[in-house]
């Protein structure tokens, strides 16, 4: 299930049309495809939902991680394309667990507390970059995608 994949899905490279203005064809562009490629079709997914969605959101019953994914479903699902959710719901949990590793590599070594308190207001940063607290979240929720992967792979060994 490998697709092409933005591979820098955040708020700053969705453009939105104004309430009103949207053109035919569809109301979203995207902009900045340096980082794209091939890989998982929920990695944007992943990525996007810990940009974006404070962990309140992400943890609610009535509007949370599983509630997105599932409006991201059946939006595919009206839209024509075949959805395997218990596939789809893996991949997106590994690009979770991807995601955490690109982002420790190459941001949290330099995290501080005046690195989060300069970003705490810019929305063009990464949200797991500029609330300690949405970091923390991601990687608990990261860390039970872990182990879950990790179970699974002793039972086949």
């Amino acid at each position: 299930m490998a697709t092409i994949q933005h591979g820098d899905f955040k708020a700053m490279n969705v453009f939105l049309a104004k309430e009103g203005g949207k053109k035919e064809g569809g109301g979203a562009v995207l902009i900045d495809f340096a980082s794209a490629g091939v890989g998982l079709s929920m990695s944007d997914i992943s990525m996007h939902l810990c940009h974006a969605v404070p962990p309140p959101l992400l943890d609610s019953p009535t509007s949370g991680e599983d509630k997105m994914l599932e409006v991201y479903f059946s939006q595919l699902s009206e839209s024509g394309v075949a959805v395997d959710r218990p596939k789809l719901e893996r991949q997106y949990k590994l690009g979770c667990v991807d995601y955490f590793r690109f982002m420790t590599g190459r941001f949290y070594g330099f995290s501080t507390p005046e690195s989060y308190e300069k970003s705490a207001t810019n929305r063009n940063v990464a949200l797991i970059n500029r609330s300690p607290k949405a970091a923390f979240a991601f990687a608990e929720r990261v860390e039970g995608y872990v182990r879950m992967f990790e179970a699974e792979f002793a039972a086949l060994t």
